[in-house]
């Protein structure tokens, strides 16, 4: 019989990257886009290759690029998730987990072919870090982004200033 323990188990992320600012964030990211989270599609548990944690796949839509452009896939892959046992797996600096219905801010980069991670899908976008989005709570997608409330558009305009210099 296998129990399930609902507990959380963190993973340290050998990878780092210095994501803790305007510029370097944009600077880093291939791809800046405003999205909705639409689901959750699936897990893919750990089978021996890549990073040691359930994969998670999203569905995006309403995506607005303020940097890169549309190149095929627009699926999210969430580094975590949950194991068989329903504990949640994730890396330390990566806890915060999309929320379906919800827009956010991504800095993303597209997940290139690997012999060594078969569960990575080339060309979906990736999350390793919680600095790689930013949620939007009251985004209006019929909007344009500067005509959001203040909030929003205090969280967007140093990106899209950054972006264009």
């Amino acid at each position: 019989m296998i129990v399930a323990t609902n507990k959380i188990r963190y993973r340290e992320n050998e990878d780092s990257e210095d994501l803790s600012n305007v510029e370097s964030v944009t600077e880093w990211a291939d791809y800046v886009f405003i999205a909705r989270v639409e689901q959750k599609l699936y897990t893919e548990q750990y089978d021996g290759n890549g990073y040691d944690l359930p994969y998670t796949y999203y569905s995006l839509s309403d995506v607005t690029y303020l940097k890169g452009r549309k190149e095929g896939n627009e699926r999210l892959l969430f580094y975590g998730g949950y194991d068989f046992l329903r504990n949640l797996v994730i890396f330390r600096n990566n806890d915060i987990i999309p929320e379906e219905g919800e827009y956010y801010l991504f800095f993303v980069k597209k997940i290139a072919p690997s012999e060594e991670d078969s569960r990575a899908e080339p060309g979906s976008f990736y999350l390793m870090y919680n600095e790689q989005k930013i949620q939007l709570r009251g985004f209006i997608p019929e909007k344009d982004w500067h005509f959001q409330n203040s909030h929003i558009t205090n969280i967007i305009t140093p990106y899209i200033e950054e972006i264009e210099e």
